[in-house]
């Protein structure tokens, strides 16, 4: 069990993190990405601005293949990614 109490179905990948992660950045340049402010925003930006020369990737490829699965999912009808959760 990976995730007990969860569904949970892996994703294969193909290509390199930087090849799967332009369409996010390309989404992201058009204004269709939105964040939640809260305690972890900087550490994602600055990872995100960094990438693919940073010394973490873990949270563009998770970010990137998470915009992949909504958009393969929802065809013909624009995708927004809010990324984030409330603070407490």
């Amino acid at each position: 069990m990976v995730l007990k109490g969860f569904v949970f179905h892996g994703v294969k990948t193909t290509g390199s993190k930087s090849e799967r992660a332009a369409p996010f950045s390309s989404a992201v340049a058009a204004g269709n990405v939105y964040l939640l402010n809260g305690t972890w925003i900087t550490a994602f930006l600055d990872e995100l601005e960094a990438f693919p020369m940073g010394a973490h990737d873990d949270q563009v490829d998770a970010a990137s293949g998470a915009f992949q699965q909504l958009v393969a999912h929802t065809p013909k009808e624009p995708v927004y990614l809010l990324i984030g959760g409330l603070e407490r």
